[in-house]
């Protein structure tokens, strides 16, 4: 290959990798489980109790239906203006698995609607209820959100 073409290639590489850049998410977990500053940090200060059983209160307050999956089965749909009760959900802080250790849920918009920027107002609540409030973005500040993450310490995050 020619020196000028591989000049332009490597142009176009640098051209593609600066429009790239990373968006922080609500929040991740930290990597000795404390506060840290910046985007590290739970939800909420409370965190569930992972030796009792742990559910999960979604509300759509979009206006239209989403999608949602748990610990990867099957894809649901939450319609518009109503909630569901996922219950008797576990985490197991021994286990080697992810999919025991923690609880992964993904909240999608649908597929017609899969540029709408969703935002999860969460809350602990007593008996390990953690309610998810789905709803649209309010302004260009908040974060678009796509799932909800308990760890294997009862934390709770949002990405």
């Amino acid at each position: 290959m020619m020196k000028s073409g591989k000049i332009a290639i490597a142009a176009t590489l640098l051209a593609i990798a600066s429009t790239i850049s990373a968006a922080p998410a609500s929040a991740q977990p930290s990597g000795d489980g404390g506060p840290s500053p910046g985007f590290w940090q739970p939800e909420d200060r409370n965190f569930v109790e992972v030796e009792n059983p742990i559910q999960i209160s979604l509300i759509n307050n979009t206006g239209f239906a989403v999608d949602y999956e748990i610990n990867q089965e099957e894809t649901e749909q939450l319609l518009a203006a109503t909630s569901i009760n996922l219950t008797g959900l576990y985490i197991n802080p021994d286990s080697t698995r992810d999919l025991d250790r923690n609880i992964n849920l993904l909240i999608n918009p649908p597929i017609e609607r899969q540029n709408a920027p969703l935002h999860f107002d969460v809350t602990i609540g007593d008996n390990n209820i953690v309610s998810v409030t789905i709803r649209l973005r309010d302004n260009e500040l908040e974060t678009v959100d796509k799932a909800v993450y308990i760890d294997e310490k009862g934390r709770v995050y949002i990405f």
